[in-house]
């Protein structure tokens, strides 16, 4: 059964970017997309991690070799240094990075929630332009009961096979990499636009041999397993970490992305091997980040601060794109635009809330980035200076970013910090709110099925409720 809920007041009160994108969010008719700019219409390969820390990337500086085939990327093409996601957990960020929209927009918040059919997708416009899409995904929350699948020529969501003895979720991707073998081989002359969204490093941190002693210490001596059961536990303070057990945890969850830079190589592989990868431009980014006892939580989804939200941005264009100002503020509704830049196309009629990253005027005009916790009870505006969070109940949080990186130092009581510096963020929160759509997602009922897969991966109780 669909159901269609109000949004929330809080989230009205405090969302629609349109100061900066430039309109109103309204569904005007389909334009079918068309080149711009003389550009040749390429392909794009969308290639999302699920849980990635930015920090732990070759690419970002990590001193262990744990992406080397991203790092590769990166030096043939373009680092963003500032990218952040605009929701800690999968379902309302992916919904962002299709639509380009922010979550209190799109309103795809929670458990049940559906894309709505009135918000236009990167998929449904690049098939509108005679564009073969293919989507290849392994997260649950990804479904196409959800409407994740609209504008996908071909949508294949991959389950694990049997849990673990922990109970836990693990995927086989050797159909995925078979199936878009396949479909680069069929493809002709067609130009392609490709999701391949992997379940990795997203706990648990329990990746195949020889990867998962890649990073680890052979002198620890404890017993910690990184299973799902045990992270919820860890997070939820039922268990406690000693230093060299956290130690042991990131070196897991490095093993778990080593593993999943292993599918990124694969993947890229198959594109080279079909004669692809030369005219294809390479995204590689995440849905979302994940903490390591920052601020005293684990996993991710229950905090905005930037271990949560963090992630990579790597783009290998097909074709030079000249100087680019890698440190501007970008998130997950850019992704959208940026594709389309890419590919030389024009935006459609009605509003994205997102610019590409290569727009020369996104320099010096892009001043914040949004994202939002589950249920809306967080919401936190970045600057490249400072950072502003909005609790549901009223309270705030205000940090400088450029003295404190960490988040540790909350301002927001401080007279002078609160007058001189937090009145242009406070500002522009109350003035988001104009033009806000005040229609929710759509909602359905999750089968038992559904619920138990999402269970045995934490979701749907527990901890952080890492969706």
């Amino acid at each position: 059964m669909v159901l269609c809920r109000p949004a929330p007041t809080f989230i009205v009160s405090v969302l629609c970017i349109l100061t900066f994108c430039g309109g109103a969010c309204r569904a005007p008719a389909k334009k079918v997309p068309q080149g711009g700019r003389g550009a040749p219409a390429r392909s794009v390969l969308l290639f999302l991690f699920d849980a990635a820390v930015a920090g732990h990337l070759g690419a970002y500086g990590y001193s262990r070799d744990t992406t080397p085939n991203a790092d590769k990327l990166a030096s043939e093409g373009f680092v963003f240094q500032n990218h952040f996601a605009t929701a800690p957990y999968t379902v309302s960020a992916v919904a962002s990075l299709l639509t380009s929209k922010y979550p209190p927009v799109h309103g795809v918040i929670g458990a049940g929630d559906c894309l709505r059919e009135s918000d236009l997708t990167l998929a449904e416009y690049l098939q509108q332009g005679n564009f073969r899409t293919a989507a290849f995904v392994s997260n649950p929350w990804i479904s196409a009961e959800a409407g994740f699948s609209r504008g996908f020529d071909e949508f294949r969501r991959y389950q694990s096979d049997a849990e673990d003895s922990h109970g836990d979720y693990h995927v086989n991707y050797d159909a995925l990499l078979l199936d878009l073998r396949r479909l680069l081989v069929s493809s002709g002359d067609s130009r392609l636009f490709v999701l391949v969204h992997v379940l990795l490093p997203h706990n648990p941190y329990a990746p195949p041999p020889p990867f998962q002693s890649r990073f680890c210490n052979p002198r620890y001596r404890g017993s910690l397993a990184a299973t799902t059961a045990t992270l919820l536990a860890v997070d939820t303070g039922q268990t406690h970490l000693d230093a060299e057990d956290r130690e042991r945890l990131i070196d897991l969850y490095d093993a778990n992305l080593r593993y999943g830079d292993s599918l990124l190589g694969q993947v890229l592989a198959v594109f080279k091997e079909t004669r692809q990868l030369a005219q294809t431009d390479v995204i590689v980014t995440a849905d979302h980040a994940e903490a390591f006892g920052q601020h005293g939580r684990y996993l991710h989804n229950s905090t905005v601060y930037d271990e949560m939200i963090h992630v990579p941005l790597i783009v290998r264009p097909a074709a030079d794109r000249g100087s680019v100002d890698t440190r501007r503020l970008s998130d997950t509704v850019d992704i959208f635009p940026t594709v389309l830049d890419l590919l030389g196309l024009e935006r459609p009629p009605r509003a994205l809330q997102g610019r590409s990253i290569f727009a020369p005027e996104l320099a010096g005009t892009r001043k914040f980035v949004l994202s939002c916790s589950t249920g809306l009870e967080l919401t936190a505006l970045r600057s490249e200076r400072s950072k502003l969070i909005q609790h549901r109940d009223g309270r705030r949080e205000y940090y400088l970013m450029t003295s404190d990186p960490s988040e540790s130092e909350n301002l927001a009581a401080n007279k002078e910090f609160r007058d001189a510096e937090m009145g242009e963020l406070s500002t522009y929160l109350s003035e988001l709110s104009r033009g806000a759509e005040s229609g929710g997602a759509q909602k359905r009922e999750l089968s038992l099925e559904e619920r138990n897969v999402l269970r045995s991966l934490g979701y749907l109780g527990g901890g952080s409720g890492s969706r």
